[in-house]
């Protein structure tokens, strides 16, 4: 069994985990796999050594569920030579209605609480899941590119006939074309952001929206953060001043809050490359951070608060202070 070794991070998708932790055709070994046959098979015994696929599919692609996993049917019907299962992370994917297979599901991230990295939640259950069903293979595309080779190498692979490799890929043509980008959700595509400033928006599966101010600095040593709006103009102050990235919400839908600060938390972790986050404000227990710098006396002062400990000093002094703890707080 593969060791889980890839960081849940708040900013990746579960497919981008998957893809880090299994890679593409990355044999797993020394695996047993569980016996279960086809639901038609007559005899299922023999079906039992064949080699075990497990098909991730996130609710980031579910326009495509249906159209994915009748194309791999077609090639399993065909070839016989292995068995998939599928791994969701919600009840509501159309591949569950598309295909008999065994289905293993993981907690929805809109159940988890406030504050929660559900990431690591996913992650352990797939982990356990793949040494459960004993899969040789785990695949997890993240966009139609993604799926579209999945299938070619699939048909190869367990040698498929050219007509049914053909058929598979028409199959899959119908569905709607998903491009893996960025604000389609909190989670996935971070890697896309470019450098400097940006204004960009964010949709969760539940129709939430969230419109953050970025400035992006690859070479900063920390991110600010402000998940309130008269905090805004003191974090892009604070960052021009310090050199450092900034994430700031604006605009956001009613009863988008946990979905504003699970944004804030991707974008602050995929921007501080390991360095520090500091919130700006009032401490929320939602949004991971380092240290919360509170402005006092109509934002002549600050308040630094690092754990325990306290530390007050003049906004003129803030660019020399936050380079001073930013070492300490780089991870």
């Amino acid at each position: 069994m593969s060791t889980t070794t890839a960081a849940a991070s708040w900013h990746h998708s579960l497919e981008e985990w998957t893809q880090l932790q299994f890679g593409q055709w990355r044999q797993i070994e020394h695996v047993r796999p569980v016996g279960f046959a086809p639901f038609e098979a007559h005899m299922p015994e023999p079906f039992h050594s064949l080699p075990v696929i497990m098909v991730v599919l996130g609710d980031r692609t579910r326009a495509f569920h249906s159209e994915l996993v009748q194309a791999i049917d077609l090639i399993r019907i065909s070839t016989a030579t292995f068995r998939p299962v599928l791994f969701i992370d919600s009840a509501h994917s159309p591949a569950i209605a598309a295909c008999d297979w065994p289905v293993e599901q993981c907690l929805p991230e809109v159940l988890v609480a406030p504050g929660t990295n559900w990431l690591e939640h996913a992650t352990d259950h797939l982990a356990r899941a793949v040494e459960f069903f004993g899969a040789t293979y785990v695949f997890a595309p993240k966009n139609t590119e993604d799926a579209e080779t999945l299938l070619m190498n699939l048909g190869l692979a367990f040698n498929a006939e050219p007509g049914v490799r053909t058929s598979a890929a028409r199959l899959f043509a119908h569905a709607p074309t998903i491009r893996d980008r960025l604000g389609a959700s909190a989670r996935g595509a971070w890697d896309q952001l470019p450098a400097g400033p940006m204004e960009k928006t964010f949709e969760s599966s539940l129709g939430e929206v969230t419109r953050v101010s970025i400035n992006h600095v690859p070479t900063a040593p920390g991110i600010l953060v402000s998940e309130e709006g008269e905090t805004a103009e003191i974090v892009d102050e604070l960052a021009a001043a310090t050199g450092w990235s900034s994430i700031s919400a604006g605009m956001a839908t009613p009863e988008s809050s946990e979905f504003t600060a699970a944004v804030l938390n991707a974008g602050a972790e995929a921007m501080s490359s390991g360095g520090a986050r500091i919130l700006i404000g009032t401490d929320n227990a939602a949004i991971a951070s380092d240290a919360v710098l509170t402005p006092n006396d109509a934002g002549r002062s600050y308040l630094l608060h690092i754990g325990s400990r306290r530390l007050s000093f003049p906004a003129a002094e803030a660019p020399r202070v936050l380079a001073s703890v930013s070492g300490l707080l780089r991870r």
